[in-house]
């Protein structure tokens, strides 16, 4: 046997065997293909893709594409949005359920067999019915706001500043292409056909008609009263003690928490748009405190938020039947009566357009 090894391995050598050099062994050649796999080789001459940069922390300010996140109250009967700013709110302007009661309190806890987590003197029946609980706070949760316009900011921003902020074409020469029937300064009357819940009889000062789309203020739907005071706190604006308060409407769903005067064009200030003859805009806080010195406007209605609809939207709404059109005037708008309005104006409206 050693024999045998002996010969093969002088067979695969340089030298003879038995001449005293040590032999050059050649081992049988072995296929290099495992070696030259991927794995194996020792630098790699393909370029990487890079990895993605880390996340940014949750606390992070949120980027172009992140869903942006809100806070809002809603109706607990019915989901409606309800404008925060307004404590005196008394009911939901979408279904008319109390806002004032144990559903729409902070500390109604449903999971505790439908109580309050709040030392109360005696328990409330009726957890709908509207109560004088001196504990009561609006319930606000954070929500994702996932609509189409919230990822960018600014767009809204400049969409609003070229449907309302812009002058009128006559003033800064530029004129724009029209609508094909101008709704501008008239009144949308909601009829029965119209399915939005959130519009229901409502009647619709049209402050822009364009045809980037159109704006208006809801004018019968009231929400309550505010002191002038708590009104102006937030802008650094004072009125004298025992000024009042001012009723506020509810002038849409979109921007809840902005407020806009509709009032007669005798005062104008900063942010101020006149329509007509007859009616203006201002957005400007200061116009209540002119109110207030009675140096404000003649007649005016305070809206929070507005009605908006976006290119041709307004016209296709029209051809389905779902709004009446009627002239305005400043007794029908800024009537202190909201319950006439619509009856009014649904008297007055032109169908045929």
């Amino acid at each position: 046997m050693p024999g045998m090894l002996q010969n093969e391995l002088c067979a695969a050598s340089d030298a003879e065997p038995g001449d005293g050099t040590p032999p050059t062994i050649h081992l049988p050649a072995m296929s290099d293909r495992k070696y030259r796999q991927q794995g194996y080789r020792s630098s790699n001459p393909e370029p990487r893709t890079p990895s993605p940069p880390p996340r940014p922390p949750a606390d992070a300010p949120r980027g172009g594409g992140m869903l942006a996140r809100h806070t809002v109250s809603r109706c607990a009967a019915c989901g409606a949005v309800l404008p925060i700013a307004t404590a005196s709110l008394e009911q939901c302007p979408n279904c008319r359920a109390a806002i004032h009661a144990c559903r729409q309190c902070t500390h109604f806890e449903p999971s505790r067999r439908f109580e309050c987590t709040e030392p109360i003197p005696e328990k409330v029946a009726d957890k709908n019915a509207r109560n004088d609980c001196a504990a009561f706070a609006l319930r606000v949760t954070v929500e994702r706001d996932a609509s189409p316009d919230s990822t960018r900011p600014g767009d809204i921003r400049r969409g609003f500043d070229n449907l309302f902020k812009n002058v009128t074409a006559a003033a800064d020469g530029h004129a724009q292409a029209p609508t094909r029937r101008s709704l501008t300064g008239r009144l949308l009357v909601a009829t029965d056909t119209l399915r939005d819940p959130r519009f229901a009889r409502t009647v619709i000062y049209i402050v822009r008609h364009r045809a980037e789309g159109a704006f208006g203020l809801v004018v019968n739907i009231p929400l309550g009263e505010i002191p002038y005071e708590r009104a102006l706190q937030p802008f650094g604006l004072t009125v004298p003690p025992g000024a009042g308060g001012i009723r506020v409407h509810y002038g849409g769903p979109v921007e809840e928490r902005r407020g806009f005067v509709l009032h007669t064009p005798d005062w104008t200030g900063e942010g101020t748009s006149v329509i007509d003859d007859h009616f203006a805009i201002t957005d400007d806080p200061r116009i209540l405190q002119a109110i207030v010195g009675g140096t404000g406007p003649r007649r005016a209605i305070f809206c929070l938020g507005y009605t908006g609809w976006g290119p041709g939207q307004l016209d296709a709404e029209m051809t389905t039947g779902a709004w009446g059109v009627a002239p305005a005037d400043e007794r029908l708008v800024f009537d202190e009566d909201p319950t006439q309005k619509w009856i009014e104006a649904t008297t007055r409206r032109l169908l045929d357009l």
